[in-house]
């Protein structure tokens, strides 16, 4: 259930930037030089993944906060590169190769971060810690792939 709220997200992110924000993205440029290592990629994005982890010890505010923002930024960007005259195919072949690790390394994440909502309601055994560090294990996994699918496939395409 929590995937459709990310979904519904990147959903709201393309409805505010085709009738809130039309336009106001067209003059941003990246400079993809800079960002042609997997180190960038998995770190920045290790850091969004921590935030959104950090929820299951102060309550999931954090989480729920930074998967709605990410699923906006990333419906934005969506509209805004085609905005910019890149078709539909070319975002896909663009998001497809990395994003189909990065965004379920997100929602695991906004997972590890929603138990801070029963974390310290009751009684855990070990087997519940274990499952939370697997988790979170399994986070950076498959961040760190994506990475090197971004720097080098994504990005060059």
């Amino acid at each position: 259930m929590l995937y459709w709220y990310f979904f519904l997200s990147v959903l709201g992110g393309v409805l505010l930037q085709n009738f809130l924000l039309r336009g106001m993205f067209q003059t941003i440029k990246l400079d993809l030089t800079e960002m042609d290592n997997w180190w960038f990629y998995f770190s920045s994005n290790s850091l969004t993944c921590l935030f959104i982890m950090a929820g299951i010890f102060i309550y999931a505010i954090p989480t729920i906060f930074l998967l709605i923002f990410n699923g906006i930024i990333i419906g934005i960007t969506v509209v805004a590169t085609v905005d910019q005259g890149a078709s539909i195919e070319q975002i896909i072949l663009a998001l497809l190769p990395h994003g189909i690790l990065e965004v379920p390394a997100i929602i695991i994440a906004g997972m590890v971060g929603l138990k801070g909502l029963t974390f310290y309601h009751k009684e855990k055994d070990r087997l519940y810690y274990i499952k939370i560090i697997k988790s979170a294990a399994f986070v950076f996994f498959l961040l760190f792939l994506a990475s090197f699918i971004e720097a080098y496939i994504s990005v060059p395409i």
